[in-house]
């Protein structure tokens, strides 16, 4: 699975590493990312946040998930944005 991981903080940095760590990813890539990440990913300099950046970036890499900085939201370059659902 690729997987495309946007952001660049501590959090991202445990989720980078969970993610290397998976049998199911073979390809990891993080935009912006940071120094630790970017031994584990392939770095994209970027503003996670500006969907007219990132777009391209999804549309180039196809990744099978995406993994958003700001919440858990996690959506595909062909899908809208999904909250996952919850339990009460």
């Amino acid at each position: 699975m690729k997987v495309l991981l946007l952001g660049g903080g501590g959090r991202e940095h445990a989720l980078a590493r969970g993610l290397h760590q998976s049998s199911y990813v073979n390809s990891l890539y993080c935009a912006p990312g940071n120094a630790g990440i970017g031994e584990i990913a392939t770095l994209y300099d970027m503003d996670p946040t500006r969907k007219e950046e990132v777009l391209p970036l999804a549309r180039e890499i196809m990744p099978d998930l995406v993994v958003r900085e700001r919440g858990p939201s996690f959506w595909t370059p062909w899908t809208k944005p999904q909250r996952p659902a919850t339990t009460s």
